[in-house]
């Protein structure tokens, strides 16, 4: 970083100062010289003239009464700063700072130490770079009142602006069903879970595993009333809905009952429901009775499936929000004043961006409106709605809206303007009141509703407490993923490209020496930066396949009276799944009654027998497509030399099961970043626009020497 300020000074040594040292050291006659050819000259609108109005020049007199040949000692006839090296986000602005109580000037904040509005010959030259850090700064800055001032860029300068930001990848597509299939026994008695099969990110829980239902619903032992069974589990989810608004189905409830039970099992009721799962309840009727408590009842099997929005996440994002017109709490100019107070009623200018959003979020329409906070109920002087999510700028003095949009009445009513568009602030006598300037964004995606604010201050003497402390963040968090898209969602736009130059020549002067120049040299580089590539499509889904799973269990063992030669009948499977045999647990060497003889052979004998039963389970899944690559990154003054090629894009999984093989398909690839002052390329995002090498906010400059070589970027003049 190097900033050099330097100034041309006369007559800064000893000895007098004659006639004919001024003639030699400023110009002018070459015979009859006069001491009041050298008045110092506070017109700014002069151009060239012999004593250039300046700070450090004050003493000489602009009057012929007043001369003194010794005031000329240390006069200064130029100011000049110079910039090698690399620096970032250069701002040579000059600010003037006023006393609330008189409204007397106090001082100037800015390099130019209150010169940049008077007539003395400014130089700014830039031999290095200059680079923009971000893209809502510009790379070089300069605001103020200005008067005969040259910006040059050497053939060695370059100012470059920041880069757009690379457009989100497309996120994965994801299944929004959850299944579980669920083999259970239903039992007073005892609880065994024969199989638990969870896809898409459901597991089950059986509550009271061990032990009995315990809970007896709507009867009474004692009067033999009927009874209820129950039994509940426990759903949880891998991964969190967003909402509660999910659906819940089950189905394909399949039973078994002995020991005196009877009715096939039902759900009783949903409970606890979280977004990260809830509660399931079942019940059966039993026999009245005291005994038929204790009944057996199986839940063959179930399908438990739940579909609706996926989990949410917070993404910080940043809302850009500035004005040529005025800066962040200066006090207001006067040609944006009612014309009631002085003023023009004239529209500020005001841009602002988005960044960072998340993919699958965008803009659906912003809104305007000013507020005066010293205000009991913050009176409205302008509301602008619906303002389409293409436009991010109104200029200065604009008095018909973009298209699309509307005005809302104003706090006026309809006496200003019929009571819509803009109706500046007012003076209060004495009162000086403070004012927000505020745009809020609506977006589709995503239930936040972003704002970004201005604030500034109308009116001298007392400052009137704000009615309405509340303020807006301007970096903060938006909610997203409140939808399922079996598609995905599209790549995010990328960024648009950042300025190189900023200028806004704030004088009410009009001549050709009220212009700021903008000098530039053959080889020089004021490039703005180009916008980011959109982030790449995700892939599609595959094709959700209908699977099943066969497991085999055994039930309880059965005995046979004295042996026997057959699977005894209480050893049946439950109904609904299949029978896979029947086993001997010991063999006897005899058999009685109407079971073999002794010696006969091609017959088994057997005390104890299980009873092996095959079930299937039934879910679904799916292969998921891949990813898309987020975008490549704007040519800028961050990556100068780097890749602008956007990321490719992942496969797709695959699923197999039963019903076959399902595979996603692969995201494509982020598109390309545009180079110096181009817009980016669109793949499923949209590309970023393309950065502006000059933004002239008033419009009072000059520029000397441009080709398309030396300029690159929209130039922009509001």
């Amino acid at each position: 970083m190097a900033i050099t300020t330097s100034k041309t000074e006369l007559f800064t040594s000893g000895g007098s100062i004659s006639l004919s040292s001024l003639r030699d050291n400023l110009g002018g006659p070459s015979a009859n010289i006069k001491l009041s050819d050298y008045l110092r000259d506070s017109n700014p609108e002069s151009i060239n003239p012999f004593v250039p109005d300046a700070f450090e020049n004050e003493a000489i007199a602009d009057k012929r009464e007043n001369l003194k040949v010794s005031a000329y000692r240390n006069m200064i006839t130029e100011y000049e700063i110079t910039q090698t090296g690399t620096d970032e986000n250069l701002d040579f602005s000059e600010t003037k700072v006023i006393n609330e109580e008189t409204g007397e000037l106090e001082e100037y904040i800015g390099p130019w130490n209150g010169n940049l509005s008077r007539n003395i010959l400014k130089k700014i030259t830039i031999d290095g770079t200059c680079g923009s850090t971000s893209v809502g700064r510009p790379a070089f800055t300069i605001v103020g009142e200005a008067s005969n001032i040259d910006i040059e860029l050497t053939d060695n300068g370059a100012i470059y602006g920041s880069g757009g930001k690379p457009g989100n990848s497309g996120d994965a597509p994801q299944t929004s069903i959850r299944t579980a299939s669920l083999y259970h026994v239903f039992n007073n008695a005892s609880d065994q879970t024969f199989d638990n099969v969870s896809t898409g990110g459901i597991t089950v829980q059986p509550i009271n595993a061990s032990g009995p239902d315990g809970l007896k619903l709507n009867g009474n032992v004692t009067t033999s009333t009927a009874l209820y069974s129950a039994k509940h589990y426990k759903i949880t989810f891998d991964n969190p809905y967003l909402d509660t608004n999910y659906t819940i189905l089950v189905t394909n409830i399949g039973d078994y009952t002995a020991g005196g039970g009877y009715g096939k099992p039902v759900v009783e009721g949903i409970s606890d429901k979280r977004t990260d799962g809830f509660r399931v309840w079942f019940k059966r009727i039993v026999a009245p009775g005291a005994g038929g408590i204790n009944a057996n009842t199986y839940i063959r099997s179930c399908l438990i499936q739940t579909e609706g929005n996926s989990s949410g996440q917070l993404t910080p994002i940043t809302f850009n929000l500035s004005s040529t017109s005025f800066l962040d709490g200066d006090v207001i100019s006067t040609p944006y004043l009612l014309e009631s107070s002085g003023g023009q009623n004239r529209t500020p200018q005001l841009s602002w961006s988005l960044e960072d959003l998340p993919s699958g979020v965008a803009v659906s329409k912003y809104e305007i409106y000013l507020e005066d906070l010293s205000t009991a109920n913050s009176f409205r002087h302008w509301e602008l709605e619906n303002i389409s999510p293409s436009v991010t700028s109104i200029s200065e003095g604009q008095n018909t809206v973009p298209l699309g949009a509307s005005f809302v009445d104003t706090d006026y009513g309809p006496g200003v303007n019929n009571g819509a568009g803009y109706a500046g602030p007012i003076l209060f006598d004495g009162e000086r009141h403070h004012y927000r300037l505020t745009v809020r964004a609506y977006l589709n995606g995503s239930p936040s509703t972003p704002t970004a604010s201005l604030e500034f201050y109308a009116g001298s003497g007392t400052l009137i407490e704000d009615k309405n402390p509340a303020t807006y963040p301007t970096n903060f968090n938006v909610v997203t993923g409140a939808g399922v898209n079996e598609l995905g969602t599209l790549g995010g736009p990328g960024g648009p490209g950042g300025t190189a130059l900023y200028v806004n020549n704030t004088t009410t002067l009009s001549s050709d020496n009220a212009k700021i120049r903008i000098k530039l040299n053959a080889n020089s580089k004021l490039y703005a930066g180009g916008g980011g590539g959109g982030g790449g499509r995700p892939g599609k889904n595959g094709p959700v396949l209908n699977c099943y799973s066969t497991f085999t269990f055994t039930n309880s063992p059965s005995t046979g009276g004295g042996g026997s030669r057959n699977c005894p009948g209480n050893a049946k499977c439950p109904s609904g799944t299949f029978d896979s045999g029947c086993n001997p647990n010991d063999t006897r060497s005899r058999c009685r009654g109407s079971s073999p003889r002794r010696g006969e052979s091609g017959y088994v004998c057997a005390g104890n027998w299980t009873r092996y039963c095959k079930a299937t389970s039934y879910f679904l899944t799916q292969g998921l497509g891949g990813s898309g690559g987020s975008g490549g990154p704007g040519r800028g003054y961050q990556n100068i030399n780097s890749s602008l090629l956007g990321v490719q894009g992942t496969s797709g999984t695959s699923n197999s099961c039963s019903g076959g093989t399902s595979t996603g398909s692969a995201g494509n690839s982020g598109s390309s970043g545009g180079e110096w002052g181009e817009a980016g390329s669109t793949s499923g995002g949209l590309g970023g626009g393309r950065g502006s090498s000059i933004i002239a906010a008033s419009g009072k400059y000059r520029l000397i020497g441009s080709s398309t070589n030396n300029l690159k970027g929209a130039i922009r003049t509001m």
